[in-house]
């Protein structure tokens, strides 16, 4: 992939599989170098919406920010937000910041997102986490 770079820096497939590539091998800062440079490129909505979601939860689960100060919990929440300004009815996306709000003890954002997922049509998707023992803590 860096060959195919090195030619079309803008390869948006090789800059995709490269993203993953690096994600699989968990080269986390690598991975979200190569998203954000994605992010810069492409055109394409959706795939903009799942690279900064995709960038998020690397920040959250992988760099530390659930355990981490509110820095870090911040620019995770910041890609949520980006991929929720792009898509507001991204059901991750949402079940991600449930999480974050839930960990900090903001209930009410916690229960304002839940809200919005439910009117997103996600009522089904909570049931079904909540059902599991598994909904965002």
């Amino acid at each position: 992939y860096q060959d195919t770079l090195g030619v079309d820096p803008d390869d948006s497939e090789a800059l995709a599989a490269l993203g993953r590539l690096y994600e699989q091998v968990e080269e986390w800062h690598r991975a979200i170098d190569v998203m954000d440079r994605l992010v810069r490129i492409t055109d394409d909505a959706t795939a903009r919406v799942e690279m900064h979601y995709r960038i998020g939860r690397i920040m959250y689960e992988r760099l530390g920010g659930a355990g981490a100060g509110e820095g870090e919990q911040d620019l995770a929440e910041g890609r949520f937000a980006e991929a929720l300004s792009l898509d507001p009815a991204h059901m991750p996306t949402m079940l991600a910041l449930i999480k974050i709000y839930d960990k900090r003890g903001d209930y009410l954002k916690s229960a304002q997102m839940r809200v919005r997922c439910v009117s997103a049509g996600g009522r089904f998707r909570i049931a079904a986490l909540y059902a599991r023992g598994s909904a965002p803590a």
